[in-house]
């Protein structure tokens, strides 16, 4: 089945989730943000999202990142959350998010729809805005995509498509679940390819971001047959690993 497949209905046209681990103490140095939008009031629903970002808060949190759930969040309690996420890494060394649900590619950037976005574009939130939540420090910022990035022409004026470079930042690394202009796909037991290999990786104490995100296209295009080929973009300056060895 085609995942988060927004074609049709485009061309037609705080933190308010449990927290997954409430920050304990040595873990402020760490902190993720993994949002999941299920439930969409103007278009279909998207049944695994939810459960992808709570597998991989889950997988996160055991890795030892303060780690915060949202669910189904409006695009008013996502900006709300990206303040309140920025509050929380004021000191952190390493800040993550992941995204699960609705989204496409519109001038350059991915773009993710909030609960409440209409499907012609409107309300769409772009990367650049996710990644600079959390860009006013210097530290290492990790963005996780598991969305569509099928391309819809650029929307008139009044449209939420950005154009422009998804980010020109330093100290950054954007993981795709997918190859430009193509579908995600949504598995069949209740999670995503993408989810699913990112949790299992996860798993791995000692993995750098760099192996873990070869390892993690490898296991998606072989789950997938070649169909779905998780892409990156990368301007980090020094190794990351989600879950170190020590």
């Amino acid at each position: 089945m085609r995942r988060r497949d927004l074609l049709a209905g485009l061309g037609a046209l705080g933190l308010t989730g449990p927290a997954c681990a409430a920050p304990r103490p040595g873990m402020a140095r760490r902190v993720c943000l993994s949002v999941g939008i299920s439930r969409y009031r103007a278009g279909p629903a998207l049944p695994s999202a939810l459960p992808d970002a709570r597998l991989i808060a889950r997988g996160l949190s055991a890795a030892g990142f303060a780690a915060y759930l949202l669910e189904d969040p409006t695009q008013e309690e996502l900006l709300l959350a990206l303040a309140a996420l920025r509050l929380q890494a004021a000191r952190a060394e390493l800040a993550v998010i992941y995204v699960a649900g609705h989204g496409f590619m519109c001038g350059g950037q991915s773009h993710v729809l909030p609960a409440d976005a209409p499907f012609d574009g409107t309300g769409a939130l772009p990367e650049s805005l996710l990644l600079q939540a959390i860009s006013d420090q210097p530290r290492q910022r990790v963005l996780f995509l598991d969305t569509c990035r099928e391309t819809v022409p650029l929307r008139p004026a009044g449209s939420a498509c950005s154009t422009g470079a998804p980010h020109s930042l330093g100290g950054v690394h954007v993981g795709y679940a997918t190859q430009p202009g193509a579908p995600a796909l949504d598995g069949e037991d209740g999670h995503s390819p993408f989810a699913r290999a990112l949790h299992r990786l996860l798993q791995r104490p000692g993995l750098d971001l760099g192996e873990l995100s070869r390892q993690l296209r490898l296991d998606v295009l072989r789950e997938t047959q070649g169909r779905q080929i998780p892409w990156e973009r990368s301007s980090l300056l020094a190794p990351v690993t989600l879950n170190p060895a020590d």
